[in-house]
């Protein structure tokens, strides 16, 4: 009721190379654009196939995403990428590093939360 959506924020995958972006389709200017943000890509280190999954968003111009990849199941770890659209550089790109995988994580208040499996029992939560 009488709201009306801006902008969208959605990952997503080059065609060629494999990379995974974070976008920022904004509908606010006289012809939309995209904002269109690497965050995967073997330049930066990150093995072939890394998805950004899931991504999440909220009202800030700030998107995380769980770095999902084969090296980091095998390894039990996680990483957690921060892109802030207000500075879309790579160098700007801040990564969570987490000791164990990434099930799923939330934003709330400035703070982020991941659920993770224990690398060591293999089958808790905690």
């Amino acid at each position: 009721d009488g709201c009306s959506l801006s902008k969208v924020a959605f990952s997503g995958e080059h065609p060629v190379t494999s990379a995974f972006s974070a976008m920022l389709f904004d509908f606010r200017r006289p012809m939309p654009c995209v904002a269109d943000f690497p965050v995967t890509s073997i330049r930066q280190g990150h093995p072939v196939g890394t998805m950004l999954w899931p991504l999440r968003a909220g009202t800030s111009p700030k998107v995380y995403a769980n770095l999902l990849h084969e090296e980091g199941r095998r390894q039990r770890r996680g990483t957690i990428a921060m892109v802030d659209f207000r500075f879309p550089t790579p160098e700007r790109c801040v990564c969570f590093e987490l000791p164990d995988q990434v099930d799923d994580f939330r934003c709330f208040g400035g703070s982020l939360y991941a659920a993770c499996t224990q690398s060591d029992a293999g089958e808790g939560q905690r």
